[in-house]
């Protein structure tokens, strides 16, 4: 056999690789999406991970586009061989081109570059970018390069990361057409803008309704948030939350206090303001499973909740607290988090997803 021909035959399966990890990934995207109550998907933007895939196949990469479509089923179709590398590939090709808001194609279009792209990996959504003409942005919603020496990763875990971050980006860009790393760069003035006023506030009320304008402090993957749910005459929650969980939708049940409020008292015990905050929780849980029915009502598929307790600032604990802490709501359903915690928590989601 010619090595031209077992490169060809070679090139071959490694197509047929990338083209099962797309459709297994679309396949997982699509299940975890089907999850999630109905209204609550139809109230947001189309998602840049679901659709019509296209795989390039070109000389040291294969590069993956995905389109917005509605179709239910599934299409994933190989096209022809390249013999360019991906980024001259589309720096030329038709497929390539950026367009703007009104549908004008145009000459300049940023082209992604993997770096020794044979060996690695690239996934990037929502691909938009400034220039000389203004906001442009191609046809497709998301582009992906599999190195042909890359390792592929497991698709659901993928998927679920990837849902993850199309949430995420939807959350912090609101309505607007935003690149990711514009998306990136409002929410670390968002994350500022909060600790500022950690700094200043004095009345929970106030940190209340920053939250409730800005939900994804909390989960900057959440799908949907219920301030201020009642759970029957007497209890009020802060939050409900609906994040995406590994199994499937989940909601949290969040409940904050004053940041000046303390968890520790100076001998290292429990404070009566963290007591009662966290009785709080075990009030709503034992209601919760009382009326489980009833409520469901409201939040569609509700399993078993998760509940989140936010309350303190983080220079105020030491590692004993810590430690006390862990093993207070170690192996239960509930949260613990200061107010450092919930800022550092999601400028690492941040980083991670974007």
């Amino acid at each position: 056999m010619s090595q031209k021909k077992a490169r060809r035959q070679q090139l071959a399966a490694k197509v047929e690789q990338v083209r099962a990890y797309v459709y297994a990934e679309q396949h997982a995207i699509r299940g975890l999406l089907k999850a999630v109550p109905r209204q609550v998907i139809g109230q947001r933007p189309p998602f840049a991970s679901v659709g019509r895939c296209e795989i390039w196949p070109c000389a040291d990469a294969a590069v993956v586009l995905v389109y917005t479509n509605d179709l239910d089923s599934i299409e994933v179709v190989v096209r022809e061989f390249s013999s360019k590398k991906h980024d001259a590939f589309m720096g030329t090709a038709e497929v390539g081109t950026f367009f703007k808001e009104d549908g004008t194609p145009v000459s300049w279009r940023p082209v992604v570059v993997l770096n020794d792209a044979e060996n690695h990996m690239l996934d990037v959504a929502d691909v938009v970018s400034s220039g000389p003409w203004g906001t442009v942005k191609p046809r497709f919603q998301r582009l992906m390069i599999f190195g042909w020496e890359a390792s592929l990763p497991e698709p659901d875990e993928e998927a679920l990361r990837v849902v993850q971050s199309d949430i995420a980006a939807q959350n912090l860009a609101g309505q607007e057409a935003l690149s990711r790393v514009e998306t990136r760069e409002r929410a670390l003035r968002l994350s500022q803008t909060f600790r500022d006023l950690l700094e200043t506030a004095r009345r929970e009320e106030e940190v209340q309704r920053f939250l409730a304008d800005h939900p994804e402090l909390l989960y900057p993957d959440y799908i949907d948030c219920h301030p201020k749910l009642k759970l029957g005459d007497d209890l009020v929650t802060d939050y409900v939350v609906l994040v995406q969980g590994a199994s499937g939708p989940e909601y949290v049940f969040v409940e904050i206090e004053r940041p000046n409020k303390p968890v520790f008292t100076e001998k290292g015990w429990f404070s009566h303001q963290f007591t009662q905050a966290k009785d709080q929780l075990l009030q709503w849980s034992t209601w919760i499973t009382i009326n489980h029915d009833y409520l469901e009502r409201k939040l569609p598929n509700l399993a078993k909740p998760i509940f989140h307790l936010v309350i303190g600032r983080g220079n105020e604990m030491t590692p004993q607290n810590r430690a006390t802490i862990q093993a207070e709501f170690s192996g239960t359903n509930r949260r613990f988090g200061t107010y450092d915690d919930v800022v550092k928590r999601f400028n690492t989601i941040v980083e991670r997803l974007l």
